[in-house]
């Protein structure tokens, strides 16, 4: 009589290792999409950063012979005829829009007499005597991250832009030297605020920002934010 003998067959896998090997890989493959994700909003916060310094500088330039913004406004805000608007926005129409997707807008200084009438976001418009020395963008629709990154831009090493004002949300920021002239009845003298002042100093705090310094309310919303540079 013959005896069979059968022998387990040791090649493959078996189920746990095929689990184990599936859970690395996509372990692996979640580490190196959030990588890809980190890397992408970076770059989305270096575009926005440099679209905002680009439009600036080159507004600047384009009145740098005599220091009157009146035509450099009206440009942007017309037919961009001097292409003054930077190639990385994108424009719909007489729109202009940040890399973010919200809406940017050129306009006049919320600080800059007016010498004539102005209109409903409180810019000059029609003929005016005073020579307008200031200019403000705004970028609207900005996420609670977008909002802290951004405002958190260094002005101080700009080589042809100079910051005169920020405001967040309501919240103005002015650098000291700005204090008594627009900055309130009191000078301002430190670098923070109370968490419902419409007036601080630079530099500007993260923590005041987002919230996250103790009582702090944070000046950057969950979502729909608002911020306006003002440029002399």
């Amino acid at each position: 009589m013959k005896i069979m003998i059968y022998r387990d067959s040791e090649k493959g896998r078996s189920m746990v290792e095929m689990m184990g090997y599936l859970m690395v890989m996509m372990s692996v493959i979640v580490a190196i999409g959030k990588i890809v994700t980190a890397a992408f909003n970076n770059h989305r916060y270096s575009t926005a950063t440099t679209q905002l310094t680009e439009l600036a500088t080159s507004m600047v330039k384009a009145a740098a012979l005599d220091v009157d913004y009146r035509f450099v406004i009206d440009d942007i805000n017309g037919d961009n005829k001097m292409n003054i608007i930077p190639s990385s926005f994108r424009i719909a129409g007489k729109k202009i829009f940040h890399v973010f997707g919200g809406e940017v807008k050129v306009g006049n200084s919320p600080f800059q007499e007016c010498a004539g009438v102005t209109d409903n976001d409180g810019n000059c418009s029609g003929e005016y005597k005073e020579r307008v020395d200031q200019f403000q963008i705004q970028y609207t629709k900005l996420n609670k991250k977008q909002c802290v990154e951004l405002a958190m831009k260094n002005w101080q090493k700009n080589q042809y832009t100079d910051l005169y004002a920020m405001d967040i949300n309501g919240h103005t920021w002015f650098w000291i030297a700005y204090g008594d002239e627009k900055g309130g009845a009191v000078k301002l003298a430190e670098s923070t605020c109370s968490s419902d002042a419409k007036t601080c100093a630079f530099p500007v705090s993260r923590a005041r920002l987002s919230g996250t310094g103790g009582n702090d309310v944070g000046q950057c919303a969950e979502s729909n934010n608002t911020i306006t540079w003002v440029f002399n």
